[in-house]
């Protein structure tokens, strides 16, 4: 994936977002989302419930999630290092 110099860290974010699974997406989304926006969390039983999944598949989607984005945001930060033309 060839990115352009100066992207945002939002769009970087974002890019790296829809690279996760569907389920780790929602899971994440659901878990996090609703604290950056109102400085609130779901605990991992009301994501479950509304997922229709356990508390410990959503702990382990959202420790997946986190690793995966982490991991993308570090290669976007390693390819704009190596690829910005000085």
């Amino acid at each position: 994936m060839r990115l352009k110099e100066g992207l945002s860290t939002i769009k970087k974010f974002s890019l790296a977002f829809k690279q996760l699974e569907p389920m780790e997406r929602t899971a994440f989304r659901l878990r996090v989302g609703k604290y950056v926006i109102y400085n609130e969390e779901r605990t991992l039983e009301e994501v479950g419930k509304q997922m229709g999944i356990t508390r410990e598949r959503v702990r382990q989607l959202v420790k997946t999630a986190e690793e995966k984005l982490n991991k993308f945001l570090e290669e976007f930060k390693d390819f704009e290092e190596v690829e910005r033309p000085r």
